[in-house]
């Protein structure tokens, strides 16, 4: 098999799957945005069909990082991740979904930084609960959180920071799911 490449593009459709956290699509920005960091990392390039899953299975890592940092921060989606989508994220073997946590939190902070992957993400999960706001009011209703850090808005903010550093990263670990038994 020659080398091949998961642009957003061929991406965009199974996000379209998990990504259904808010009725305005504010998740699908947030995914698309991020997926750009997953490309640059080379997380998107896959040489067999089994890394062509590996590439794949990180839309849904993706939608069980965006749901948990939510959960975390005490914000309630509109649309959890469905039973089928967490089966689907959880196929892999628990050490495969941590690994690829720990793969994709990477490639994220290499990216963004952890203050503005925490920001962007944070920004994000309020745009969609609220609905339409002007990012820039949005940010500013936050602002002291981004400049004093998350401990200074209180333990919510605290959880879901500690969530994008990496505190806690294992399935076994994550909050918002269940994790399905083993077949």
């Amino acid at each position: 098999m020659a080398a091949g490449y998961l642009s957003w593009n061929c991406a965009r459709p199974i996000a379209k799957e998990y990504f259904q956290f808010w009725p305005d699509g504010e998740d699908m920005l947030w995914a698309k945005s991020c997926w750009a960091a997953v490309e640059k990392s080379g997380l998107a390039v896959y040489h067999t069909e089994q890394e062509e899953m590996v590439c794949l299975s990180y839309v849904g890592l993706l939608a069980l990082f965006y749901q948990e940092f939510a959960w975390r921060l005490g914000v309630e989606t509109y649309k959890p991740l469905s039973e089928d989508n967490i089966t689907e994220i959880f196929y892999a073997s628990l050490d495969e979904i941590d690994s690829g946590l720990v793969q994709l939190r990477e490639a994220l902070q290499d990216r963004f930084g952890l203050m503005e992957l925490y920001r962007m993400t944070l920004l994000s999960v309020e745009a969609g609960r609220q609905g339409a706001r002007i990012p820039s009011e949005l940010a500013s209703e936050y602002e002291s959180c981004f400049t004093y850090g998350p401990e200074s808005m209180g333990l919510p903010f605290e959880r879901a920071f500690s969530f994008v550093n990496g505190a806690i990263l294992h399935p076994e670990e994550l909050c918002s799911v269940t994790i399905p038994r083993a077949r």
